[in-house]
């Protein structure tokens, strides 16, 4: 969505007396660069950061410590708080929930989040993916938007949508 259509939405929903809140958790596929064929486009044959089906695990992360190090310093450059970073279900695949925030800087932090992710990636030859399924053998990875409506002082909630992947 254009960045004018949301502060157009934010300003409709300030003139009716609420202050939308929205956070966004990605999970993603990190494989070793030097596994990609580029000429066939083929995803199968690459190797996962990590192995095995362990959701929600920071030790499994240590394996690849350089990376999450400066992934973490460049998020924090850029001003985009995490409030978890974690292994998910399946190999190689990662979770991170950013914080809560108006609208518009959540939707700054995601496009940020994503650029960092694959930038530092990159450096320590890792290939980031947000492609929600990468084979039919194993589970899938999405994003999801938390959102809510609060009053203008943030002192009280109207309405909280669950997530929405």
């Amino acid at each position: 969505m254009p960045e004018g259509a949301v502060k157009n939405i934010i300003a409709q929903s300030e003139q009716a007396g609420y202050k939308p809140i929205f956070a966004q958790e990605f999970e993603w596929f990190n494989f070793i660069k030097g596994d990609i064929n580029a000429s066939q486009n083929s995803f199968k044959e690459m190797t996962p950061i990590t192995s095995g089906m362990f959701g929600y695990s920071i030790l499994r992360m240590s394996d690849n410590y350089g990376f999450f190090r400066d992934l973490l310093a460049m998020l924090e450059q850029f001003g985009i708080p995490l409030e978890g970073l974690h292994t998910e279900t399946g190999p190689g695949v990662m979770e991170a929930a950013i914080q809560c925030s108006n609208a518009l800087e959540a939707a700054d932090r995601a496009t940020l989040f994503k650029s960092a992710v694959k930038e530092i990636g990159k450096k320590h030859g890792i290939v980031a993916s947000f492609m929600a399924k990468q084979t039919k053998e194993l589970p899938g990875c999405s994003g999801h938007v938390h959102q809510s409506l609060w009053d203008l002082k943030k002192k009280k909630i109207y309405f909280m949508m669950p997530t929405i992947s």
